[in-house]
């Protein structure tokens, strides 16, 4: 079956000879009008009619499924290609139509509406309509890693690369590369065992992905896979990436002096390549994330991973400059303080946590939009932490998500069913939109605020009409844009 048959239209895949009744040629010259002119709405009503008058003609089927699909009605267009393939199950045309409608439908159930088992249920359904082609298997296993199901996930990404490994550098390569990162990475893949195949697998689908290399290697050595390992260093394609394997190699044996002084020295020979830093910080992290929360944070080995992260943070500026175009108002009102700020050491460094700010107020205070936007995600279910119990990092925030630009917004910890706002909804400046919580892994009420870029790296912030003062001084208050520690800050708009 020709590769890309998802593209074809579907007048294509009709017999070169009709033999019809009278009308049916009528019909077929029709939906070619239409379908050319974009009259969907039209067609659904034409076809409707025709399936009363040829109730076995699979293809009419078909195009009143394909005019709802274009009319964004999706789940309504189900029924029409089942249909069509219960009257016409080995027809080539009408199988790869309705299989291209399951996994349209299923990408709207889950990259739309996030209902990701439903979604599931859906790419299964198209693998048993086509179980020798690779997208559906690729499409499931990213639904699962989604569910955290990493060993269903690793089964049918390893199906979908053995049908077609040419695939994954194709459409589908970018959720496959981070179906293989998660699977090696993934904090509840609690299966060694799994991780390594999913190493194996990220491997043998990219050779050359110095990215995949490194992130593979890092679980070789861990496992004290020693010949493995050696094995990436020898595949690796650039001097920068085997010296880093060399740092791990010393940081994992007890040669700590020798990996930090190469570490150093790596990270100083490359001001513009941030992801030197970063691996290097990921490195000292693995070395940490499976313990206690108080012992990460005590840990030498933590502080060095901060270390780098703010390197990492630095050079990624230095190359990509940011200037903020969106006026944004601070969060809260009235009186608040900064728990944690930039670059702090608990989750508040990286690329992707560096610039986070955590403002305390009493449990159940107002949280307001700094922004007009539309909100794109909501968690409100997670029950919150009792206020001063221990950390529990397994614990799932609250959080709202809103879209302001080119920017997204995030609100976390979030107390317990205190969302005002729903996917989907515009927001403006200062509407009320949650209150402040202690869901997650959170050490008390407060309000978790980033904003990020469309690669996830969280961005500095400026606020208009912010003041601050020295904490625990009575000072006057002064202007402010930006959000330090060891000051209190005040907001009041004005009217």
């Amino acid at each position: 079956m020709k590769k890309g048959f998802l593209c074809v239209v579907f007048l294509v895949c009709l017999p070169a000879v009709l033999i019809f009744a009278a009308d049916k040629p009528w019909y077929h010259k029709t939906w070619k009008e239409m379908s050319g002119a974009g009259r969907f709405e039209e067609a659904v009503e034409v076809f409707k009619r025709a399936v009363k008058e040829y109730p076995d003609e699979a293809w009419f089927y078909v195009f009143i499924a394909h005019s709802l699909k274009k009319l964004d009605r999706a789940e309504d267009a189900m029924p029409f290609y089942e249909k069509a393939f219960e009257l016409a199950p080995v027809d080539e045309g009408i199988v790869q139509n309705v299989y291209s409608g399951y996994l349209a439908y299923a990408a709207h159930v889950g990259f739309g509406l996030r209902e990701w088992e439903k979604a599931g249920h859906l790419y299964k359904k198209a693998i048993e309509i086509l179980p020798l082609e690779a997208a559906a298997y690729n499409l499931y296993g990213n639904t699962m890693r989604v569910l955290g199901m990493y060993q269903k996930a690793y089964a049918a990404f390893e199906k979908a690369y053995k049908l077609d490994p040419a695939h994954v550098n194709g459409n589908l390569r970018a959720n496959f590369r981070a179906g293989m990162i998660q699977g090696m990475t993934g904090s509840d893949n609690q299966s060694r065992e799994y991780a390594l195949l999913y190493a194996d697998l990220a491997v043998a689908a990219y050779p050359d992905d110095e990215g995949i290399l490194l992130q593979a290697f890092e679980l070789y050595a861990s496992a004290r896979e020693s010949g493995r390992a050696l094995s990436l260093m020898e595949k690796a394609g650039s001097e920068t990436t085997r010296l880093l394997m060399k740092g791990y190699f010393h940081l994992t044996a007890g040669r700590e002096a020798e990996a930090e002084e190469l570490f150093d020295d790596l990270s100083s020979k490359t001001p513009d390549d941030y992801t030197v830093d970063d691996r290097v910080a990921k490195f000292y992290r693995s070395l940490v994330e499976d313990l206690p929360y108080e012992a990460q944070m005590s840990s030498p080995y933590q502080a060095r991973a901060v270390d780098y992260n703010t390197r990492a943070v630095v050079k990624y500026f230095r190359v990509n400059p940011y200037s903020q175009e969106v006026v944004l108002y601070p969060p809260l009102r009235g009186r608040f303080e900064l728990g944690q700020g930039a670059g702090g050491k608990s989750y508040h460094n990286g690329l992707k946590g560096h610039y986070s700010f955590d403002l305390t107020q009493e449990m159940g205070a107002s949280i307001f939009s700094v922004s007009d936007g539309i909100v794109t995600n909501v968690e409100d279910t997670n029950l919150d932490n009792p206020v001063g119990s221990a950390v529990n990092l397994d614990a799932r925030g609250n959080i709202i998500e809103i879209k302001a630009g080119n920017i997204m917004i995030k609100y976390v910890h979030l107390k317990h069913g205190s969302s005002r706002v729903s996917p989907g909804d515009k927001v403006r400046s200062g509407d009320l939109i949650g209150e402040i919580g202690n869901s997650g892994v959170s050490a008390g009420p407060h309000l978790h605020f980033v904003i990020t870029n469309s690669d996830g790296v969280t961005l500095p912030v400026l606020f208009t009409g912010l003041q601050s003062r020295p904490g625990g001084f009575q000072d006057d208050w002064r202007p402010a844009e930006t959000l330090e520690t060891g000051y209190e800050y005040l907001y009041e708009p004005v009217p």
